[in-house]
């Protein structure tokens, strides 16, 4: 399937730059949990001071969560290009 697209205007260009702008962050590794690393820690915890199970830990980097911190990120930016 071969798709035909005209060339983007200006307009839509300056638009798109601007959402990516808008998109973009500075980012850091230690803004985000590692999920395993902090399920490592929670068991060694838990060994540490004689626990039955260890605490539970909230992965935030999974898809749902992702995918719901995204649609409420993106939805100013949407309205950008609209």
């Amino acid at each position: 399937m071969i798709l035909c697209l005209s060339p983007a205007s200006a307009d839509q260009v300056d638009k798109c730059k601007a959402m990516v702008k808008k998109l973009t962050f500075p980012y850091q590794p230690g803004m985000f949990d590692n999920p395993t690393l902090q399920k490592f820690y929670s068991s060694l915890e838990a060994i540490a001071l004689n626990k039955d199970e260890p605490n539970d830990v909230t992965d935030y980097t999974s898809e749902y969560r992702y995918s719901s911190y995204c649609t409420v990120l993106l939805a100013p930016s949407i309205a950008l290009v609209q």
